[in-house]
């Protein structure tokens, strides 16, 4: 988990951002709270976190590559997958 949030700190480091800095900070934060622990206690695998480290291996690829539009992407689909897989399918946020 330490490593998950140190991924998405430093694209936000990377992307100069102080405000999506200060979101990851923040999102960071709210994940140690005991409703989150137990959600991911409940919702969450070894499968689960194998998949993520895939989808942040997409990611840093993309960003290696300068590959803007597909990094974006990537990161879409991999906070779709963790929502889906956290509150079970339903939709909260529009990617567009």
């Amino acid at each position: 988990e330490a490593a998950d949030k140190a991924f998405h700190a430093a694209i936000a480091k990377a992307a100069d951002n102080r405000i999506l800095l200060r979101a990851v900070q923040c999102i960071g934060e709210a994940m140690q709270e005991e409703f989150w622990v137990s959600l991911k206690r409940r919702r969450l695998s070894r499968i689960h976190s194998l998949r993520y480290l895939v989808d942040h291996e997409m990611i840093l690829q993309a960003i290696k590559a300068r590959e803007p539009g597909k990094a974006r992407r990537a990161m879409i689909r991999h906070l779709q997958r963790v929502e889906k897989d956290l509150l079970g399918g339903r939709k909260r946020v529009s990617t567009t």
